[in-house]
């Protein structure tokens, strides 16, 4: 599983679960190569097909902090995901 901000032009704080169809048009800020290279190795590398959960951030511009929106987003997110374990 990966959790990652990206751009997907929805409201701050929105989470997402994308489907690979999606991936491609995806703008990731933190990420050197696109995401979609990185699951393809995963993906021919690995015998599980990754899931990709979304945060959409308030900004993309490196070390601005991160917004209330985003934060609670976040602690939702891994709550709910520490829950299923």
């Amino acid at each position: 599983m990966i959790v990652d901000a990206a751009d997907l032009g929805q409201k701050s704080g929105t989470i997402q679960l994308l489907e690979p169809e999606q991936i491609g048009g995806v703008s990731f800020s933190t990420h050197q190569m696109p995401l979609s290279v990185m699951l393809d190795y995963l993906k021919t590398s690995f015998t599980f097909e990754p899931i990709v959960l979304t945060i959409q951030p308030a900004h993309l511009e490196m070390g601005r902090p991160v917004t209330p929106a985003v934060r609670r987003a976040a602690r939702t997110l891994a709550a709910t995901l520490a829950a299923m374990l």
